[in-house]
């Protein structure tokens, strides 16, 4: 805290590896769970428990049949849903397109992310977005992802802002009628094409 009790950006949420769940903060490094203490300052909470012993049979049924039983993608699609977790772009660097013929799963699964996340920890900018709106990179503020589904078969002509934010490099920008300021993103880019 400076003098007038004011509390930098930067003092948030500044472990990646802390999860902060409904019922303590989670740390992916050592796989254990402590309660919510002022010591750890956090913006982004995911409303889920935590539960070691839990199991997936309905959700394991769904990858096995929308992913053709192919070990290789559903681990990749496992992935794609731990990397939403980490609040790091840097140490990660990937975005996820997800295609196929419709029909075949996506929007349930951009669905299920939506609920493990909560909405208030996701955008919603289609790939475009970041080429054409210059006030889209400040939806990812605060963000663990960037789920849009459908992003039409335009081109991209310009890539430096994606680039940007799946590298997490330090992003320029603004929101309407405010100024312009930086912020490092750590959202995971996730899209979805037919």
């Amino acid at each position: 805290r400076d003098k007038t009790g004011y509390i930098s950006h930067d003092e948030f949420d500044k472990d990646s590896h802390i999860i902060n769940l409904k019922q303590g903060l989670f740390n992916l490094k050592t796989g254990t769970i402590k309660e919510h203490s002022t010591d750890y300052l956090s913006r982004v909470r995911i409303p889920l428990y935590y539960n070691p012993k839990a199991t997936c049979p309905r959700f394991d049924k769904f990858l096995d049949s929308s992913l053709e039983s192919d070990e290789t993608k559903i681990r990749t699609v496992l992935e794609m849903m731990a990397y939403t977790l980490i609040k790091d772009s840097f140490l990660l660097q990937k975005a996820f397109m997800n295609t196929g013929k419709g029909s075949n799963g996506k929007s349930l699964l951009f669905d299920i992310l939506f609920a493990m996340l909560g909405k208030e920890n996701v955008s919603a900018k289609t790939i475009h977005d970041f080429q054409t709106n210059q006030f889209a990179t400040s939806a990812l503020e605060n963000k663990l992802a960037n789920i849009c589904a459908d992003v039409g078969n335009q081109g991209l002509t310009e890539t430096e802002t994606l680039k940007k934010i799946i590298t997490g490099d330090v992003l320029d920008c603004e929101k309407k009628f405010m100024s312009s300021y930086t912020f490092i993103p750590y959202a995971t880019l996730i899209f979805s094409a037919n």
